[in-house]
């Protein structure tokens, strides 16, 4: 993941898994694979998913911490983390706070907005919006046309939510911007930082376009068309939850059998 920082430098952020109990030793290797391909740069690495339920937390954040002062990154930070989590983590660190939290976070999945933001504003964590076109849903994508956006509930609901996706269409064109730079500017204006995937470089500057932000009538026009996604998914954050019941072996497994390790 990339962004750019204020003073138009891009900042490079990548994640390790917390699939083994030996948090250090398996956190390091996966940093120095980052930093390998990387050519030697990172600027946050950050703990992919909570831990497993039977694994201290601690262990993870401490080692992540330990990596940073080591100067094998230039902070760490979170994802997926709900906000009983969080708050834990922060008091797990020792020397080094977490510097960013990613988490699923749009116009049609906006949980994160009933614990997390407050508590990422207050504790001046980055809040990181993974997922903030929804497979292509808020950007004009009808239907489904690979298993990932088939198997996702979040992109069969946004892609058939009438009110939603007209109020998207009247915020462009009061705007002028396109549809995916609206969905993605109303993240901006919340406070939060969208992370877009895209295949084709001449979208690279319709993203850039979103930072911008969205006149606060329109972003209240938005919030009126979504709210029950405040909601619809759970009060409480629950991205990936299910994965803190799988055992360390199990997800290693899977991993390995992905080609993510």
């Amino acid at each position: 993941m990339e962004r750019v920082d204020r003073e138009g430098r891009a900042v490079v952020a990548s994640k390790v898994p917390p699939y083994r109990t030996v948090a250090y030793s398996v956190a390091r290797r996966g940093v120095e694979g980052v930093r390998r391909r990387l050519r030697g740069r990172l600027d946050i690495i950050q703990l992919h998913w909570p831990p497993p339920v039977f694994a201290p937390l601690c262990w993870h954040v401490r080692a992540l911490e330990r990596l940073v002062l080591e100067g094998m990154a230039g902070a760490y930070g979170l994802s997926n983390f709900p906000a009983p989590l969080v708050e834990k983590a922060l008091e797990c660190s020792r020397r080094l706070e977490p510097a960013s939290l990613q988490v699923q976070y749009s116009l049609a999945y906006r949980s994160p907005e009933n614990r997390l933001l407050p508590l990422a504003r207050k504790t001046g964590l980055a809040l990181i919006a993974w997922s903030p076109l929804v497979k292509g849903a808020l950007a004009g994508v009808a239907r489904p046309s690979d298993p990932a956006q088939r198997r996702d509930r979040v992109f069969r609901e946004a892609a058939g939510d009438r009110e939603l996706q007209e109020a998207l269409d009247e915020a462009a064109r009061r705007t002028g911007m396109t549809r995916a730079q609206v969905a993605l500017a109303w993240l901006v204006s919340k406070g939060a930082l969208p992370i877009p995937g895209t295949r084709r470089p001449e979208r690279v500057a319709e993203i850039a376009g979103a930072a911008r932000g969205l006149p606060e009538d329109v972003v209240e026009s938005l919030d009126r068309a979504s709210a029950r996604y405040l909601t619809r998914w759970g009060r409480c954050y629950r991205a990936l939850q299910w994965i803190r019941l799988v055992p360390c072996s199990l997800q290693y497994l899977a991993l390995r059998l992905s080609g993510g390790v």
